[in-house]
């Protein structure tokens, strides 16, 4: 009797989800071809479909797998402790950019998953996804001093615009065919937050 998936040795199961992740990032849903996905794992198309029954289910796996990478990254950033908004974005870009070098896809599928949201085959996960980022506010942001920033300034507006800012960073690096340099990226990473809080933080805080 063959393996099910979870029965897999976990570098084999690594190697299905990065192939997944990968052509899943590139290519639109409806042109993420199965049989590259399973050519790039290494194994048949046949066997892919008997691991996930369907495209949609390999999908919805997948983008629970990359969900669970970055909510750990982000309950490893709370038990540091920190009260600084701009130092708590920091530390978790780094932590993140460090998840990106083990998984080099995982950038362009969240990206994929994000521009992609309210499109039939996404209806499910765009739902977990503003419920994720409801709730990961309000506990990602819970002990930062919220009394540093201008008084009108919106910190919820300000994450929301440099989550934006990365997203428009990535999707020129797509929309050029390059990879995303993650040292690069993380340069200007520093740059945006070292300005912003100069432009939105009172003056004793900058």
């Amino acid at each position: 009797m063959r393996q099910t998936f979870d029965e897999l040795p976990p570098k084999r199961q690594l190697q299905i989800v990065n192939a997944a992740m990968e052509v899943f990032g590139k290519n639109s849903y409806k042109h993420a071809s199965t049989e590259e996905i399973a050519y790039r794992a290494g194994i048949s198309k046949g066997l892919l479909f008997y691991y996930f029954k369907s495209k949609q289910a390999l999908y919805e796996y997948v983008y629970h797998y990359c969900d669970k990478q970055v909510q750990q990254t982000v309950a490893a950033d709370l038990q540091q402790g920190c009260d600084d908004f701009f130092e708590l974005m920091d530390r978790g870009a780094d932590a993140k950019a460090d998840l990106i070098r083990r998984h080099p896809a995982i950038m362009d599928f969240m990206m994929r998953v994000w521009a992609e949201q309210g499109q039939q085959h996404a209806e499910q996960i765009t739902s977990q996804l503003q419920k994720a980022m409801r709730q990961n506010y309000g506990q990602y942001f819970a002990g930062v001093r919220l009394d540093r920033f201008r008084d009108d300034v919106d910190p919820v507006r300000l994450h929301r615009m440099l989550l934006f800012m990365v997203q428009g960073y990535v999707a020129e690096m797509q929309r050029l065919g390059l990879a995303p340099d993650v040292d690069e990226m993380m340069a200007e990473w520093h740059c945006w937050l070292r300005d912003l809080r100069r432009l939105t933080y009172k003056e004793e805080y900058q």
